[in-house]
């Protein structure tokens, strides 16, 4: 209770005036506990004690606080919008890993028909067919290789 007291005469000293410095004075009461003041009784053994004050700008508190709501929903609108682009990103990340599975598969099998292929063809678009020679199968074959090294591996593709 003793504490509490120099607190509130703190307190109403700071809500009453401008800023200012004003005179308390601390002194030891009759059951022995700090009093403070602006008078002293008299005959009690006071000392100054020097306090400055300053009366709270409250249009200066309500526009910081707004500050602080307005960068709060910042932040949290920032994270709400980092989140959707995390989701975003991944679902790409996603969609260009099956893209690339799809890829690697197409390439292994076009391989496949390549090394296992006696003579392989275009389509001419009367329908007719050029049947490549060996030196073209053979340069279809490293072409095929490297699209499954692209596709597969691609750490270890050469480009």
């Amino acid at each position: 209770m003793a504490s509490l007291i120099p607190r509130l005469l703190l307190a109403a000293l700071l809500a009453s005036g401008t800023a200012t410095a004003q005179e308390v004075y601390v002194w030891i009461d009759r059951d022995g506990n700090p009093a403070y003041g602006d008078t002293p009784p008299p005959g009690a053994d006071a000392q100054p004690v020097s306090i400055r004050y300053q009366r709270t700008d409250r249009q200066a508190m309500a526009e910081r606080l707004q500050r602080q709501g307005e960068l709060g929903d910042a932040a949290r609108l920032r994270e709400s919008q980092q989140a959707g682009r995390s989701a975003a990103e991944e679902a790409d990340r996603q969609e260009i890993a099956r893209q690339a599975e799809a890829n690697c598969r197409q390439a292994r099998d076009t391989l496949a028909r390549y090394e296992t292929a006696q003579r392989l063809f275009r389509p001419l678009p009367d329908g007719e067919r050029d049947y490549l020679t060996d030196t073209e199968l053979d340069a279809e074959r490293v072409a095929a290789r490297r699209a499954v090294d692209q596709w597969c591996n691609p750490g270890t593709a050469s480009r």
